[in-house]
C-alpha cells in the first residue's frame, strides 16, 4: 500500500496574502491615477482651475479629445462633489474648451501654411 504525502502538512506551502481594499475612495482614487498615468502621454490642451472651496483649487488637465461632460463626471466622483456643480463644472468646461481649441486649430493652420509669404490676419 502506497502512502501519499498530505500537500497540507508542506512547510513554505503559504499562499501570499491578498491585499484588502478598505476604503473604496482609496480604490477609486488609484484607478484615476492610473488612467491619469496613461493620459499624460499625450500634449495637453487647456487647463482649468477649479476652487473646490475648503479643499482649495484643484487642476484638470483638457486633452485633444475630451468631453466636458467626461471631465465633469471624474472630477465630481473624485472629490465628492454634489450632481449641481457638476452641471455647472461643464457649462464652465465647455466654454473654456471652445475658447481655446479653436485658436490652436488657427496656430496650426498659421503653422502649416509657414512656407508662404503671406501675414495672417486675425480672423473675426
Amino acid at each position: 500500500m502506497e502512502v501519499k504525502p498530505d500537500l497540507d502538512d508542506e512547510p513554505n506551502q503559504q499562499t501570499p496574502p491578498v491585499p484588502v481594499v478598505e476604503d473604496e475612495k482609496y480604490l477609486v482614487d488609484q484607478q484615476l491615477t492610473e488612467i491619469q498615468d496613461r493620459i499624460d502621454e499625450r500634449d495637453p490642451k487647456l487647463y482649468v482651475d477649479v476652487n473646490i472651496g475648503k479643499n482649495g483649487v484643484e487642476r484638470i488637465i483638457v486633452y485633444e479629445g475630451d468631453t466636458a461632460e467626461s471631465l465633469a463626471d471624474e472630477f465630481c466622483l473624485k472629490h465628492n462633489l454634489k450632481p449641481e456643480m457638476r452641471d455647472k463644472l461643464v457649462t464652465l468646461l465647455e466654454a473654456q474648451i471652445k475658447g481655446v481649441l479653436p485658436k490652436i486649430e488657427e496656430d496650426e493652420d498659421i503653422e502649416d501654411s509657414g512656407s508662404s509669404n503671406s501675414e495672417a490676419s486675425p480672423k473675426e
